[in-house]
């Protein structure tokens, strides 16, 4: 079985008029929590519930958790248990606390939020202006960038003309070795014919020399026929 409790709950921080109320109103609702929730004089929000302990609990976890959806920020809480009976409404609600006072100081706090909106708008104008001329030096360099690019596609086509060139000319010089080719074989060709003749040639002087060699012998034995002759006559 559940042991309901009463609290007194003081809530520091930035939670006035900004919302926290709404917050604490619908959170305390879904968790079943009964009392109330007001803001006080000195700043703080001040919460008189019962309920479940546990509730309770989580009733001050999800407002630290989600505090900061309303712009609203939790410095302290402080959480006393209510010894005593204290007849709670069985609906939780948001207490109005509209007086004069709160009044002019919602007021006041509505001119600073409009003179931050005023010095926003300003800073905001100067922002405007900071990024037009931010835009316009993109502009520039974008229109720098294109001429570059421009001036790359250039030397792009530049180097592929001279690539074309380079490949001609290594079709010229293939060429021109294959021809290299065919006239050292050329030259070869009449080097072993001319070797060949030269070969032929030393034979033939070789045969001159045998015939001069018969001719010589049969001139000596003409010689010694006519000797004999000569001798007998």
């Amino acid at each position: 079985m559940q042991v309901y409790k009463n609290y007194n709950i003081q809530i520091k921080g930035r939670v006035q008029d900004i919302g926290f109320r709404n917050l604490v109103e619908n959170i305390a609702k879904s968790l079943n929590i009964r009392g109330m929730v007001y803001n006080d004089i000195d700043g703080t929000v001040k919460i008189v519930c019962g309920g479940a302990a546990p509730s309770v609990k989580n009733l001050i976890k999800e407002l630290r958790d989600k505090c900061a959806n309303v712009g609203a920020a939790i410095d302290e809480v402080n959480q006393e248990e209510i010894s005593y009976k204290v007849d709670l409404p069985s609906v939780f609600f948001k207490a109005p606390t509209d007086e004069l006072s709160d009044i002019g100081r919602k007021l006041d706090v509505g001119v600073k939020s409009i003179q931050g909106i005023e010095r926003n708008t300003e800073a905001l104008s100067e922002g405007q202006d900071k990024m037009i001329q931010s835009l316009d030096s993109l502009t520039e360099g974008q229109d720098v960038l294109v001429k570059g690019q421009d001036k790359m596609i250039q030397s792009l086509d530049s180097l592929t003309e001279g690539q074309d060139k380079i490949i001609e000319g290594q079709d010229s010089l293939v060429k021109g070795q294959d021809k290299m080719i065919q006239s050292l074989d050329s030259l070869t060709e009449g080097q072993t014919s001319l070797i060949e003749g030269q070969n032929s040639l030393v034979k033939g002087q070789d045969k001159m020399i045998v015939g001069q060699d018969s001719l010589v012998k049969g001139q000596n034995r003409a010689v010694e026929l006519l000797e004999k002759i000569a001798e007998k006559l």
